[in-house]
């Protein structure tokens, strides 16, 4: 849903439309000007470019932060007077053709080489068929989602400054699946705003690219995929660059340990909460004198804290086997790989619940 009001008081904001007459310039068809009046087709087609990435950057436009969606409501987001702006397309034509915006299939297209290379390709080795790409993808105008590369490169430096920062022990730190990496940088990759799944993916896809992350799979492939089921590994600070960058066997050992912590995490919350209704339940029975209610509820309470209390001794043992990794971390890799073998050896005698499992304990 679009936030029409946040929407108006940015516009109202603007110096630019303090006059009349720059308002009427700006939500005219000022294309024919290109040839005629270019310091006014320049000031137009600024402005714009202005309006469009500020207000998307800022979550006016819908939930897409890092891509812009030129759909048929574009223009009407921006009426003026019951008048739309009438040059929007050009606009998205002049920031297509000097690389601000990318559609995003195009830009999935350059996942297996880096940004830079992919420059290169279409500007020096083959100047005169990107040309003609240009003019034939600028018709998808109003079907097209694009990617802002300026918020992009923006939210992928933030994301890796702050992965430097907080990443302190590289061997466990730097592995996320696709919840944990939503759960650790959504909200920061952007001042103010939510990163989308699909900004998610298109972050992650020029990570890929740029060499900062690896992926165990494609995100843009048509399958049923659970969202732990990709491994997603931050190449370490202060690496030789010639040391092979790969997801390994301890990698995914790591991301299972790690899991398996969360999901313990998430089982004592969920058992805690629990144990607060029944001690409720059970003090609304003694106040009406109902004793036989009482006491079944206060059997379930009972049974609930000696789950809670074993939930509570796995996790000790989880997290006891991800610090012995990390203090291996620093020594040799023959090291590392005892400890998981320790920590496998442990997690064999330790009793996660699956979720439907729990879930009938605590209706019980």
């Amino acid at each position: 849903m679009l936030q029409q009001p946040d929407l108006r008081a940015y516009l109202r904001s603007l110096q630019e439309l303090e006059t009349q007459n720059k308002l009427d310039w700006y939500w005219s068809d000022f294309t024919i000007l290109k040839s005629t009046d270019q310091a006014t087709f320049n000031d137009c087609v600024r402005f714009w470019k202005k309006v469009l990435i500020e207000t998307s950057n800022h979550g006016l436009l819908g939930e897409n932060v890092i891509c812009l969606e030129t759909s048929e409501h574009l223009e009407e987001n921006f009426q003026n007077k019951g008048y739309s702006p009438l040059s929007l397309p050009c606009v998205i034509q002049e920031m297509y053709m000097t690389n601000e915006l990318i559609p995003v299939d195009e830009f999935i297209s350059t996942q297996n080489r880096s940004w830079t290379g992919w420059i290169i390709s279409k500007y020096i080795l083959h100047p005169i068929y990107w040309g003609i790409q240009k003019l034939i993808s600028s018709r998808n105008y109003y079907s097209s989602k694009w990617v802002k590369m300026d918020t992009l490169k923006e939210a992928a430096c933030r994301v890796i400054q702050h992965q430097e920062k907080h990443g302190i022990n590289g061997v466990t730190d730097n592995l996320f699946t696709l919840s944990s990496f939503k759960a650790e940088f959504a909200a920061i990759a952007m001042p103010k705003v939510t990163l989308s799944d699909f900004d998610l993916k298109i972050l992650i896809t020029y990570l890929e690219s740029e060499r900062k992350i690896l992926i165990t799979d494609s995100l843009h492939k048509e399958v049923n995929r659970k969202e732990n089921d990709m491994i997603i590994k931050f190449r370490a600070r202060n690496v030789n660059v010639y040391t092979k960058f790969e997801i390994t066997s301890i990698d995914r050992g790591i991301i299972y340990i790690k899991e398996t912590c969360n999901k313990l995490h998430q089982q004592i919350h969920d058992i805690e909460e629990r144990i607060k209704e029944i001690s409720t339940k059970i003090r609304n029975h003694i106040i009406q004198k109902q004793s036989v209610m009482a006491k079944h509820r206060l059997r379930q309470k009972m049974h609930l804290e000696k789950v809670l209390s074993k939930r509570v001794g796995s996790l000790e043992t989880v997290e006891g086997i991800l610090l012995k990794i990390q203090g291996a971390a620093t020594d040799a890799e023959q090291e590392i790989d005892e400890a998981m073998k320790l920590g496998n050896e442990s997690l064999l005698d330790t009793t996660i619940v699956q979720d439907d499992e729990l879930e009938k304990e605590l209706e019980d």
